[in-house]
């Protein structure tokens, strides 16, 4: 055979496998799909969708099965984001008054035009380095009559390159109109005057960044020196935003690595952090959390490094998902649900990708999912061969190529 004829041949034979799928494939619709979720939703208009646990588990790992139909069984348009990102929110500034300095703290009171807004952290911005300043903080709707806030967080700025800094206090949600703050100075030197800026985040109902998802503690091991913390997560292919180990001891600090598994035999790595707390005379740090931003399988373990230490007493472990967003659009008179469920469906492709980023989030309604069903008209049959088998395909091709390989390197040998 010429060699000529042996490439026309390879090609053909290719393009015969590869086509091969849409020969054979029929068009998506409701019934290729294994489950699905009502959705509920008022009025015409672009709205929003968080994917949940159920979804998550009964997806491939990037949740590509996913379609939107509308009641007439058309197929709808969505675009899918990782959530949407915290730089969206708005930091509106307080003005600073009553400024003071005695004994070791300096205090000021924040004032805002009006009372309409929700927010749970305050943005301090303290001019200077090598300072740490432990807040108390409390609220007032006339100037007068305040009240506590419990707080979260230290006010620091270190240049030595392992502490950083902070500039965020954290709390419940309040709508005061006044914020009287006073800073114990834990470490350094600074003054009221210092206190260059305040500003509130204002919290976002269009923004669903994190939701917790409680995990069941399977065991706690010691281990030569490490502490194994197996957790089962309930769900998978969870997009884990971080894990958070609460631990009654102070003064530690511990490395964990942390891997993911879908039969607690064969774990993958993720990631590693540093878990710390430290109280000891004018240093005060804590940090429990452990970022991920990974979807996980089912099951996540912990090792914490102990190094030669005491392993630590573990209280309680939290952990949170990132959902990722559907957005698409709805009308009035239709009704929709969404469907999953067939790991052998690819993500779709749709034109409203094209426009994504124009999109006015903050202008976003979200409609939330009715409870799971099982779709009664599945069919599981319909699924194309080619679909359902694409590492045949990819098999097949490389052996033809290399049996049409062979041969060409027979025919050369054989001139």
């Amino acid at each position: 055979m010429k060699p000529k004829k042996i490439f026309s041949s390879i090609i053909t034979i290719v393009l015969l496998l590869v086509g091969g799928q849409n020969i054979f494939a029929k068009s998506i619709g409701p019934d290729q799909f294994e489950y699905y979720k009502e959705i509920q939703h008022k009025g015409k208009g672009l709205r929003f969708i968080a994917i949940d646990p159920e979804i998550y588990d009964r997806t491939n790992n990037s949740a590509s099965d996913i379609r939107i139909f509308d009641s007439e069984g058309t197929e709808v348009q969505y675009h899918k984001y990782r959530g949407f990102s915290e730089e969206e929110n708005v930091y509106s500034e307080f003005d600073i008054i009553n400024r003071s300095d005695s004994n070791g703290m300096i205090q000021a009171t924040f004032v805002r035009d009006s009372s309409l807004e929700v927010y749970n952290s305050l943005r301090i911005e303290v001019y200077g380095e090598n300072y740490l300043l432990s807040p108390q903080m409390y609220g007032s709707q006339n100037g007068i009559d305040f009240y506590p806030i419990q707080s979260r967080g230290y006010i620091y700025s270190f240049d030595d390159g392992n502490r950083g800094s902070n500039q965020v206090i954290t709390f419940d949600k309040v709508n005061y109109k006044y914020i009287n703050a006073e800073f114990e100075i834990v470490m350094g030197y600074v003054s009221s005057e210092d206190i260059l800026s305040g500003a509130y985040i204002e919290t976002l109902s269009y923004m669903p960044i994190e939701k917790p998802i409680e995990p069941e503690v399977v065991s706690i091991s010691h281990i030569h020196k490490t502490t194994e913390i197996l957790l089962d997560m309930k769900y998978k292919n969870l997009p884990i935003s971080n894990i958070v180990v609460n631990a009654n001891n102070e003064n530690y600090n511990r490395e964990v690595k942390v891997f993911t598994s879908d039969d607690m035999k064969d774990f993958e790595f993720i990631t590693s952090a540093h878990i710390s707390s430290f109280d000891i005379e004018n240093y005060k740090v804590e940090n429990k959390e452990i970022v991920i931003q990974e979807p996980c399988f089912r099951y996540i373990k912990l090792v914490i490094i102990n190094e030669d230490n005491e392993p630590l007493d573990i209280q309680l472990i939290e952990s949170f998902y990132q959902p990722d967003i559907l957005i698409f659009e709805s009308n009035a008179d239709k009704d929709y649900r969404l469907y999953y469920g067939n790991r052998a469906v690819k993500a779709p492709v749709y034109d409203i990708a094209y426009i994504a980023d124009k999109i006015n989030k903050k202008a976003l309604k979200e409609s939330k999912l009715g409870p799971m069903i099982k779709n009664p008209d599945y069919k599981q049959q319909d699924i194309p061969f080619t679909e359902r088998n694409n590492h045949i395909i990819t098999l097949s091709i490389a052996l033809m190529v290399v049996v049409l390989g062979f041969i060409v390197v027979k025919n050369l040998k054989d001139k």
